[in-house]
């Protein structure tokens, strides 16, 4: 996916952002988490950081209620 899937991005959103946090499958929010990245990439340096800004949230409450589960109290986070 390059630039020419920028218009597809928008209706794709709300399903790809619901599979990121989907619980029965590691899979499904995997592929989910690589198509988001390919989004950001599609849509240009211009709208990428709205939408991550927007999703960073749910991403962060993944960690956070996983962590939970494991009593964890630390979390190193890597962005590339």
């Amino acid at each position: 996916m390059g630039t020419a899937f920028a218009p597809y991005c928008e209706p794709l959103l709300p399903i790809i952002t619901q599979h990121m946090t989907y619980q029965h499958s590691k899979a499904i929010r995997k592929a989910a988490l690589k198509t988001f990245r390919h989004m950001l990439v599609a849509l240009g340096e211009s709208q990428n950081i709205s939408l991550l800004q927007m999703a960073f949230k749910t991403y962060t409450d993944q960690i956070s209620e996983a962590l939970d589960k494991m009593d964890q109290k630390n979390c190193k986070l890597y962005v590339t």
